[in-house]
């Protein structure tokens, strides 16, 4: 199953840390929803057509290519 994640308020202000230091939001919103949090002990794996803009930070990624 395919899931689009909004943000809720924290989630928001960890995007637009990372937006502010140079992330575009599409990544920035991705990066958030593929890493640990209460619900996903181990993160959500992120579905991307460019893998290579998040191999450096730490989350699981299925290439769509």
């Amino acid at each position: 199953m395919i899931q689009v994640v909004d943000l809720d308020y924290a989630a928001a202000a960890t995007v637009g840390s990372f937006i502010a230091t140079g992330v575009d939001w599409r990544a920035a919103h991705a990066i958030n929803v593929g890493r640990p949090t209460a619900d996903w002990p181990t993160g959500r794996p992120v579905l991307t057509a460019t893998p290579e803009i998040y191999s450096d930070w730490g989350i699981d990624i299925i290439s769509v290519t």
